[in-house]
């Protein structure tokens, strides 16, 4: 068998709980992996692929072989949903970080993905020149529309009823929804559209752009409304307040600009302690939170007083996206510098005292297979998933705070879960 060979799964029983599980093996680069998986999980991966026709188990542990380029929470908060360059997305269930299931369909990297409201529809943006529709949660492929460049952005209204997506081409195209029908082309930026959002009541749209402009359009015409220019270089990133009041815009001029809405009026200019390019925005379900993504840092600033209250320093990587959980209690970042070739990670964190609770995949590559970090008082621990946790001990990363034993089998017995996953290496 070789080093690619499919996956296999295997039914198995819990001896804790009872509940029968699968495990997932798969020989990957000179190794044997064993994925560890809830019913619910395995079942929806065993479940027929609407693409493929056939059965599909996926023990892939990577977030995506690829930079991750976007992360969304499902409605409910039950799932994360990742994208990447690797030309997949991925579910995976919160907070345990089990993979769920994976989509397959684009023929290029994927740069951007949004929700319906009711979380029934996704939709993906690509290199391809396409905006895929998806049904959720079964993963099946509704519709595919085109672009006549890379599609970088896409986002749904609050209704449910319309789809915007920006494009290299420098348009900004709106569909309606369901059914995937073009409505209008909205022209006016001399760049690449990085973000588009809508305001809350869906009257109002807001899109960033390369060419250092963000522009505010209505909705029903398509009429431009305002263009701002107070940043000095590209725009990738936005955020509106969940009352619609607040427009957070950032860039490669490493400034948050703060604006009133509908007048557009600027508030305030935030700066972060070093010079990075702001990659990423969101703002919490309150409103009360502003999370903003530079290089291989997150702020998190107050609103609306602009005040920093903590930078988070855990990731690996450049952070490429933020998502905020609809009860306001996780920050999801991906990692990954935009377009590099370099394998991207997901983060998971607590909110608001911004916690690294651990990473939703691990690295194949690792030395001695998946290991499990955890503090005791002032000192970090880092050792292999095997390996027993002491009862006093924190969870800090891979794993999950609040439940007794680890999964690899080597006592346990401590209040750290590590992300299932157990590596066999082959003699």
């Amino acid at each position: 068998m070789n080093d690619e060979s499919e996956s296999q799964c295997h039914p198995a029983s819990d001896p804790d709980s009872g509940a029968p599980e699968v495990f997932a093996v798969r020989r990957h680069k000179g190794r044997w992996v064993l994925s560890r998986r809830n019913l619910l999980a395995a079942a929806a991966t065993l479940a027929p692929s609407a693409e493929a026709g056939a059965a599909e188990c996926d023990a892939s542990l990577n977030a995506h072989d690829i930079s991750t380029s976007d992360v969304a929470f499902s409605p409910d908060g039950r799932y994360l949903i990742s994208c990447g360059y690797d030309d997949l997305i991925k579910l995976w269930s919160i907070p345990d970080g089990i993979l769920y299931k994976t989509l397959k369909g684009h023929q290029d990297g994927i740069q951007s993905i949004a929700l319906s409201p009711d979380g029934s529809l996704l939709a993906s943006a690509a290199n391809d020149r396409t905006v895929r529709l998806w049904s959720l949660p079964d993963g099946g492929a509704v519709k595919t529309l085109t672009h006549a460049n890379w599609v970088f952005s896409v986002a749904i209204s609050p209704d449910g009823g319309l789809l915007a997506s920006g494009s290299r081409d420098n348009t900004v195209r709106l569909w309606s929804l369901p059914g995937g029908d073009p409505v209008r082309t909205l022209s006016g930026h001399a760049g690449i559209i990085d973000e588009i959002v809508f305001t809350p009541d869906g009257r109002s749209m807001v899109s960033a752009s390369r060419d250092a402009t963000v522009k505010l359009w209505s909705v029903p015409d398509g009429a431009l409304l305002r263009t701002f220019s107070d940043h000095t270089k590209e725009v990738y990133s936005l955020a509106v307040s969940p009352d619609g009041r607040l427009l957070a815009s950032g860039g490669l001029d490493y400034t948050i600009k703060i604006r009133s809405l509908p007048d557009g009026a600027l508030l305030k200019t935030l700066t972060p302690k070093t010079n990075s390019s702001i990659s990423c925005l969101a703002i919490s379900a309150d409103g009360r939170l502003l999370v903003a993504g530079r290089g291989a840092a997150i702020d998190l600033w107050s609103l609306p007083d602009g005040n920093l209250l903590n930078s988070l320093t855990g990731s690996v990587a450049s952070v490429a996206a933020v998502d905020i959980s609809p009860g306001g209690e996780f920050l999801a970042s991906a990692t990954g510098a935009r377009g590099a070739n370099s394998g991207g990670n997901i983060q998971l964190w607590s909110l608001p005292d911004g916690r690294l609770l651990g990473r939703c995949l691990t690295d194949v590559n690792s030395s001695h297979g998946m290991g499990v970090e955890y503090q005791i008082g002032d000192t970090t621990y880092s050792v292999p998933c095997s390996a027993p946790i002491p009862a006093e001990a924190v969870c800090t990363c891979n794993c999950v705070q609040g439940r007794a034993g680890s999964y690899g089998g080597g006592g346990g017995g401590g209040p750290c879960t590590c992300v299932p996953v157990v590596y066999y290496y082959p003699n």
